[in-house]
């Protein structure tokens, strides 16, 4: 539900005059750290990294994060709009699972693959209608 309201309100939203992508990740990854922070200081599940290594893997970790996947799919909600960013973030999932499968041998339930071929058609059926509807 939160991402939902996060793409409709960010796909309204015009950064472009008040402040830059790079602004806005930052407040973004501001937030959800904070977020992070308090729930897990109140559920007594803070875990912090205990080497060097392990440190620079997570800055590693959530500069990618921020800007590999943030920054970017910021960017192209500007380019083709919160609706089209939203239906193409279903997919998302369904790569999750077949990545899980072909790199760290997990094994595929029937559940699964009907559960991913709702999602799939579900995604083309949003899809053809909006083009049916802009063709009219």
């Amino acid at each position: 539900m939160t991402y939902a309201v996060y793409i409709i309100l960010f796909s309204r939203f015009c950064y472009k005059k008040e402040i830059s992508g790079f602004t806005f990740c930052f407040y973004v990854a501001a937030v959800c750290s904070a977020v992070m922070l308090i729930v897990c200081l109140a559920s007594g599940n803070l875990t912090l990294p205990s080497s060097l290594l392990g440190w620079g893997l997570c800055f590693l970790f959530a500069l990618t994060l921020n800007v590999g996947a943030v920054l970017l799919f910021q960017m192209g909600t500007f380019l083709i709009g919160g609706e089209r960013a939203s239906i193409l973030s279903t997919i998302e999932p369904i790569t999750s699972i077949f990545a899980g499968v072909i790199i760290f041998d997990e094994v595929l339930s029937v559940g699964t693959v009907v559960g991913a071929v709702l999602v799939l058609s579900a995604s083309i059926l949003i899809a053809v209608s909006d083009a049916r509807k802009k063709a009219e």
